[in-house]
C-alpha cells in the first residue's frame, strides 16, 4: 500500500527542497545591519520646528539643572565647578571628542544615569532619578524622557568643532 499524498523524491535527493529557502533567511538574517538604517532608542524622529521646540525645551532645562556646574555657555565654567572634585566637561566639545558625531544616545544614557552609563566618578546628579521624584502621576516616564531629550536636543545644538 503506497502512502497517501506523499511527494516523490528522487533517490539520493532527500528533501533538499526546504534548505534553500532556510540558507536564505539565514543570510539575511546574518547580513551586517547598515550604520545609517539603526534607530537611535531615545532620539525621536521630529522635523525641524519640533527640534527647535525641544531645543528651546531643553535650554530651560539646561538653566535649570545644568548650568550651575556647566556655566552659561556649556564649557564647565559654572559658578559651582570650583567646589567639585572634578571640573565639569566642556560640553560643547561633546562631537568633537567623538570624531565630529554627536552620540546622542550616549549623552542621553548619562544625563539619565539610571541605566549606570558610566563615565568616570559620578559627580553629576542622576537626573534621571531626580527627575522621577518631581514629576508625579501615570506619564512620569513620558515626562522625563522629554525633558532629557530636550535637553540633549540643546547640547547638540551648541557643539562646537574641535579646537586643533
Amino acid at each position: 500500500m503506497n502512502a497517501p499524498n506523499r511527494p516523490r523524491v528522487a533517490p539520493g535527493r532527500p528533501y533538499f527542497w526546504w534548505i534553500l529557502p532556510l540558507l536564505g533567511l539565514l543570510f539575511l538574517l546574518s547580513a551586517p545591519k547598515n550604520q545609517a538604517e539603526e534607530k537611535s532608542v531615545h532620539r525621536p524622529d521630529l522635523s525641524k520646528a519640533g527640534q527647535a521646540f525641544f531645543r528651546s525645551e531643553g535650554f530651560a532645562a539646561f538653566q535649570d539643572y545644568c548650568m550651575l556646574c556647566h556655566g552659561r555657555d556649556g564649557r564647565g565654567e559654572g559658578s559651582a565647578a570650583k567646589f567639585l572634585r572634578n571640573p565639569p566637561k566642556d560640553l560643547t566639545l561633546i562631537s568633537a571628542r567623538r570624531g565630529g558625531e554627536f552620540p546622542f544616545d550616549e549623552v542621553y544614557r548619562i544625563i539619565d544615569g539610571r541605566e549606570g552609563a558610566g563615565h568616570g566618578a559620578r559627580e553629576m546628579p542622576i537626573w534621571g532619578r531626580l527627575l522621577s521624584d518631581l514629576e508625579p502621576g501615570p506619564d512620569r516616564e513620558d515626562a522625563i524622557t522629554r525633558e532629557i531629550q530636550g535637553l540633549v536636543f540643546y547640547l547638540e545644538s551648541i557643539q562646537q568643532p574641535a579646537k586643533e
